[in-house]
């Protein structure tokens, strides 16, 4: 059984010098890449050329710059809108950046965090292509499919993933933290370990506050020096990745009433209300809201969002809501965007999982799946469609601490007018499932060209001590195309 789920290296990208025949060398100006919000304390940074000039409220971040907070703390903002805090003592290099307001996947933010502490809310970059955006230290890779994390560097490493998903890497492998999740790495070949205790940032101390006064020979603000100023609170998140509004389709699973209310659903122009965080608060075609359930394991980009409510009772008039999610992790699990308008035609295309909730079980509290499969450890899978036949394979593993779970199915139709597919074409193998659960699958496709799938299951388990069924959604990105050849 594993435990993991990914990012590469990348050289610093510095200012070049070069000199051609008797001419004098020519250095090209390192390209920006933010300015400094705020800072207290001695915040300075080092160019690529090792020049050191102060870094207060106001001062340009350059490709190549390393910023050293020493005493202080710094507040960045990146041009993607973007924004980064550093704590005392730490060293953080912006080894490679590009944002031309395009968002068309060319854009890239490459960092390296050498010490200390930092906690980031991100821009855009990394919201079309994960890839695009990584934060390396000299212990592990942190990437993102999503929007916040917090990460603390000595001679380990501990990373707390605040929104979305964040996937950290060593030579020992990778680790997908869901929101909320934190993994501590002894070293860069040891594997990373979960852990229930948050990263923590210190406060910053209450030294001198530095502001622009004039500028120096490079066109940076000079600073003076006031004593204990306060400095400004943090700035407000992003705005949400999701809209409220109209036209909205919707999979869920969900479980709970001790078991008497168990399924799943699938609705189109849905009418949908989200949080800040783009996190589901309510959705009418039916209705339903969250009441006094709590999220879990959500995730969002600017296609598709995905979580689920746990824990309280839902609201709502029609089925399954009101829903009664009190003995918790029973879950409505649900997996929400836009669908696609016109599905392409003549092609295959192929999916990675993007994100997931953690599988629940329901009926009689779950109790005989905690005794069959033991605790949630992690969800990997994979999607092709086949939009010239208009079918749907897909597989899915739940991994968990006694016995793991392999979903997979046959050809499920596709709704090409609706953008949605569902069936009971698929079936799951493991633990009391060795000869095969029933499952159902319902799920959609979102965005231009089919750019993104999601979609809610449910397995129904005959087990050694109880029949019970498993709950989950699951959202995934596109990957690659490939014409359909004659």
């Amino acid at each position: 059984m594993a435990a993991s789920i990914p990012f590469q290296r990348h050289p610093l990208a510095a200012f070049v010098a070069f000199a051609c025949g008797g001419l004098p060398a020519v250095v090209l100006a390192a390209a920006s890449a933010g300015r400094v919000d705020f800072a207290v304390g001695n915040v300075e940074a080092v160019g690529a050329d090792g020049a050191r000039r102060p870094a207060g409220k106001g001062a340009d971040i350059r490709v190549g710059d390393t910023i050293n907070t020493n005493d202080g703390r710094a507040w960045l903002r990146f041009s993607d809108g973007g924004y980064l805090s550093l704590q005392p003592g730490s060293e953080f290099r912006v080894d490679d950046y590009n944002f031309d307001q395009a968002d068309d996947g060319s854009e890239k933010g490459f960092f390296s965090l050498l010490k200390g502490g930092l906690r980031t809310i991100t821009g855009v970059i990394g919201k079309r292509n994960a890839s695009n955006y990584r934060v390396e230290t000299r212990v592990a890779t942190i990437g993102i499919r999503g929007t916040e994390f917090l990460a603390v560097l000595g001679n380990s490493l501990t990373v707390t993933c605040g929104r979305g998903v964040c996937v950290v890497t060593n030579d020992a492998g990778e680790i997908e933290l869901q929101a909320g999740e934190t993994v501590y790495f002894k070293d860069k070949s040891t594997r990373g370990q979960r852990q229930t205790h948050k990263a923590v940032l210190p406060p910053a101390p209450p030294v001198e506050y530095r502001e622009p006064e004039s500028t120096d020979s490079h066109g940076d603000p000079s600073v003076v020096v006031v004593p204990h100023e306060e400095p400004p609170p943090p700035p407000p998140p992003p705005s949400q990745l999701l809209e409220d509004g109209p036209g909205y389709t919707i999979a869920a699973s969900f479980g709970g009433d001790g078991g008497e209310t168990v399924g799943t659903l699938l609705e189109n122009m849905v009418t949908a209300d989200f949080d800040e965080d783009s996190q589901l608060e309510s959705y009418t075609a039916s209705f339903g809201a969250r009441g006094s359930a709590s999220f879990a394991d959500t995730g969002a980009d600017r296609i598709i969002g995905w979580g689920r409510w746990t824990g309280g009772q839902t609201d709502g008039d029609t089925y399954p809501h009101p829903l009664d999610l009190s003995q918790d992790p029973q879950s409505f699990h649900y997996v929400i965007g836009m669908p696609t308008q016109d599905l392409p035609t003549d092609l295959i295309g192929t999916y990675t999982l993007l994100g997931a909730t953690t599988p629940t079980f329901s009926a009689d509290g779950g109790e005989g799946g905690s005794m069959d499969f033991g605790d949630p450890v992690s969800v990997t899978g994979s999607l092709v469609a086949n939009f010239s036949d208009d079918t749907v394979q897909t597989s899915l593993l739940l991994e968990f601490t006694e016995n793991d779970l392999d979903i997979t199915s046959n050809a499920i139709p596709i709704m090409r007018a609706a953008a949605t597919f569902e069936g009971a074409g698929a079936w799951a193998t493991g633990g009391p499932c060795s000869g095969g659960c029933s499952t159902t699958i319902k799920g959609f496709f979102a965005g231009a060209n089919a750019e993104r799938a999601g979609y809610a299951y449910d397995v129904f388990v005959s087990g050694y001590y109880t029949n019970y069924v498993i709950n989950g959604a699951a959202a995934f990105r596109q990957t690659g195309t490939a014409p359909i050849e004659e």
